[in-house]
């Protein structure tokens, strides 16, 4: 089990805003069944705020919120091979409607190693 926080004020990399504050959460639980299976299961929370340069006219992001909750099982059926498949769910709100979203994606991985 891991939960971890942060928080940063940042320079924006963005035109029309010159700083980022983030604040971000997650929790994530892992499980080891056996030597072959692998669980995991979290949760992502990320909040950014931000000010908007008022020597531009630009509009811009100066609000979002992000929640994410995912999981994960991994096989491997030897030392060198290692199947997982990924699946997480996202939503973020924004001041601007038009970064405002849902998503689902869910991901199939093989990893080896010589």
């Amino acid at each position: 089990f891991e939960v971890n926080g942060q928080r940063a004020i940042v320079p924006s990399q963005q035109v029309g805003k010159t700083f980022d504050k983030n604040t971000a959460a997650n929790a994530i639980v892992r499980y080891k069944a056996g030597e072959r299976f692998e669980v995991e299961g979290g949760y992502s929370w990320q909040q950014i705020k931000a000010n908007a340069d008022t020597a531009t006219a630009l509009l811009v992001v100066t609000n979002a919120e992000t929640d994410a909750l995912y999981g994960s099982v991994s096989f491997s059926p030897n030392d060198r091979l290692r199947l997982q498949l990924s699946v997480r769910y996202e939503e973020r709100a924004a001041n601007l409607p038009q970064f405002t979203y849902t998503a689902t994606r869910v991901g199939l991985s093989a990893q080896t190693s010589f």
